[in-house]
This record gives C-alpha cells, structure tokens and sequence, in this order.
C-alpha cells in the first residue's frame, strides 16, 4: 500500500498546502484526501499543486518530495 492508499483509506481531513501554477495564489486548508485529485484555484480555476503537511500523514508514509 502506498501512501496515496493509506490517506484515502483514512477519509479523515488532512492539512495542506496549496500553490496555483497558473495565477500564484496559494494557502493552506483542510481537505479529504479523496478531494485532493480535483482541487483547483479558488480564484481562476486553475491547477493547483497541493502538499499533504507532515504531521497529519499516516505513519509509514514517504510523500515527502525530500524523502524521494
């Protein structure tokens, strides 16, 4: 099981950080991980690059991009 399984088989709401690529607006909010995958820009409906916060990941997870 990788770790995109453990946070989706989770539902609970998890921490993250979100950059839009295409106007630079950026945040943090609290998401299901199942909504990850669909999240856009709230302000031009852009993709958006969303990272899970580490203290909300399942232990065992290696999402980090350093831990890659």
């Amino acid at each position: 099981m990788d770790a995109d399984d453990q946070l989706l088989r989770t539902g609970a709401f998890v921490e993250c950080v979100f950059h839009c690529v295409e106007c630079g607006l950026g945040g943090t909010s609290l998401i299901r991980p199942a909504a990850v995958p669909e999240k856009v820009c709230l302000d031009c409906g852009g993709d958006v690059v969303v990272t899970v916060v580490e203290r909300f990941r399942p232990s065992g997870s290696r999402t980090s991009d350093w831990e890659a």
